[in-house]
């Protein structure tokens, strides 16, 4: 799915979305050097690392976000 559909998927959803964009310094040389499939496949390992990381982040912090101050 591109960029944009998913953009547009969570366009009107109620929950605050974040767009990530990252510049991979020398993904044009890795890509000449090893080619664009296994470039593709580098992009993809870092989506899924991302993904997991950012969620198991996001839970953990939530139980805080929740949580009132009583004085």
């Amino acid at each position: 799915m591109s960029i944009i559909k998913k953009f547009l998927r969570y366009k009107n959803k109620d929950k605050i979305k974040t767009l990530f964009l990252i510049d991979i310094l020398y993904m044009k040389d890795i890509n000449a050097v090893y080619n664009f499939d296994n470039g593709d496949y580098i992009i993809k390992q870092l989506e899924e690392l991302l993904k997991h990381t950012i969620k198991n982040k996001i839970k953990s912090i939530e139980p805080l976000a929740n949580s009132t101050i009583i004085n």
